[in-house]
């Protein structure tokens, strides 16, 4: 199973770190629309400028499923 921790650091950023053993596609979003992909090594972080962040998606290896993640405080 793939995890990612996300971190609100203030009002300002966001923080994803990867904590998993191989590298991971950070893909931002804003609706459907494409805007960024970062890839991430094993244990580095990526600070994002943005407010908000509405939901966070991690990819299942186990079972095909996949994981998502609300935080209600942030939701529109």
């Amino acid at each position: 199973m793939t995890f990612i921790c996300v971190y609100i650091l203030g009002a300002l950023k966001t923080k994803v770190r990867n904590v998993t053993e191989g590298p991971i596609d950070l893909q931002i979003r804003v609706g459907s629309t494409l805007k960024n992909v970062y890839t991430l090594r094993a244990g580095n972080a990526k600070t994002l400028d943005c407010r908000k962040m509405y939901m966070s998606y991690a990819p299942s290896r186990i079972h095909g499923a996949a994981g998502l993640y609300y935080d209600e405080s942030c939701q529109p």
